[in-house]
């Protein structure tokens, strides 16, 4: 009833308040968010990255996110592949990816880029991994393999390069999409958003972003991420405006744009 939902909600409200001035007191302390509060540096840190994905709970301008990442990345990955030497002594390969999907929130196609590099050459079994490869052989050396949870989240990375929802409700595509996959051009059909279906192309000639979009979306305006800094902007339809240097807001209208980067 109305009752214990108010109470559910209050609950949750202290919990959420008691968890955030816990996560500022560590971070103010360490520079990024630990294993616990009586735990410092160790891999099993991986574990803050679902603040991002899936939860959404933090975003892409949250420093305790992206602070925590970058500690996560120069301790424990080699090569782009996150090495959880707490209990599995493997690289974890869903692990690696929840690492990137926090350097695609950010923008960052240099890591995003190297974590898929290192993921594709590390395949244990046809388009497969193992949960954890072996340090020693590159091969499985832990869990299932093929994984599910590391087939089911090679998909979520995949299809959120091309578009991902945001924390606060809008829809982002293109964001940490590897430069040198853009260069080559890409598309995708039909795909599926929480805002509803959408397809488009995209291609990157030295500094300029051409992408065409066919949309149904709910939403008034969609958000593109570049690779470089944007210096100008042109569309067929509707307003545009640029919300960082490397991300613009567009109108769902617009079926043709054109980005020129510095």
């Amino acid at each position: 009833g109305v009752d214990s939902y108010t109470e559910l909600q209050a609950e949750y409200q202290n919990y959420h308040n008691d968890l955030i001035i816990s996560i500022n007191k560590l971070f103010k302390k360490h520079g990024y968010l630990p294993v616990g509060p009586y735990r410092e540096c160790d891999s099993a840190m991986i574990a803050n990255m679902c603040a991002w994905h899936p939860t959404k709970i933090f975003d892409s301008e949250n420093e305790v996110l992206i602070k925590t990442a970058d500690k996560i990345y120069d301790e424990f990955t080699q090569e782009g592949g996150f090495m959880h030497e707490v209990a599995w002594n493997c690289y974890g390969t869903y692990l690696t990816m929840h690492l990137a999907q926090t350097y695609l929130e950010s923008n960052n196609q240099q890591r995003v880029s190297k974590i898929i590099d290192w993921l594709v050459k590390h395949q244990t079994c046809p388009m497969g991994w193992a949960e954890g490869v072996s340090p020693q052989t590159m091969q499985g050396g832990m869990g299932d393999s093929p994984h599910g949870w590391a087939s089911a989240d090679w998909i979520h990375l995949l299809r959120n390069l091309f578009a991902c929802e945001t924390a606060d409700g809008s829809l982002k595509l293109l964001s940490g999409f590897p430069i040198k996959l853009l260069k080559n051009g890409i598309a995708t059909s039909n795909m599926k958003t929480h805002f509803g279906p959408i397809e488009f192309s995209a291609k990157l000639v030295e500094k300029k972003l051409t992408i065409t979009i066919h949309n149904q979306l709910t939403l008034p305006a969609l958000r593109v991420a570049t690779p470089y800094s944007i210096s100008s902007i042109k569309t067929d339809k509707g307003e545009t405006t640029i919300l960082t240097d490397k991300e613009v807001q567009i109108s769902k209208e617009a079926k043709k744009i054109t980005i020129n980067m510095a």
